[in-house]
């Protein structure tokens, strides 16, 4: 499969909606999408369904995410491959991940803005959010407290209904 690829030019929270057992993950490496270093250079992410992972802006490091989980060959009684298939066999198995992103800048014009303006509930607990992960000093992928995942969930609920 072709990795997820995107820039970090914002903070972001990665949302695991849905994760399962037999998935696995990885994080793409350093260099060239699909040389042999940035392959080679992949790391199986340790992410758990129902947890947040924030990410801070990196202007212009890429950030990105493949799955790789294994495919296993189904043989017929005489020993010849019937058909390949994902170990439990099919969509019902798909890794579901919901992000936000936020700009350094924009989120900075916020908190100096009039609080009193009209936000929509999920936007205000958002921008709290961000606020309160944003001066994290680190380029590394953090886990979120089980707190945090559930106001990311809370907020997700908001969007999505």
């Amino acid at each position: 499969a072709d990795p997820i690829v995107e820039f970090r030019n914002s903070h972001r929270v990665l949302f695991v909606k849905k994760m399962p057992q037999n998935a696995s993950i990885q994080s793409i490496g350093k260099g060239i999408i699909g040389s042999a270093a940035e392959e080679s250079g992949r790391k199986i992410v340790n992410w758990k369904q129902g947890s947040s992972y924030f990410l801070p802006c990196l202007s212009g490091v890429a950030c990105g995410w493949v799955n790789t989980t294994q495919i296993t060959e189904e043989k017929s009684s005489s020993g010849d491959i019937d058909d390949a298939k994902l170990p439990s066999g099919g969509d019902g198995d798909s890794v579901v991940l919901y992000t936000m992103k936020v700009s350094p800048r924009d989120l900075e014009r916020n908190q100096k803005e009039d609080e009193t303006q009209q936000l929509s509930p999920w936007v205000a607990k958002a921008v709290e959010l961000f606020d309160s992960m944003s001066s994290v000093e680190t380029s590394d992928e953090i886990m979120m407290t089980s707190e945090q995942s559930a106001k990311v969930s809370e907020i997700f609920d908001l969007v999505l209904t």
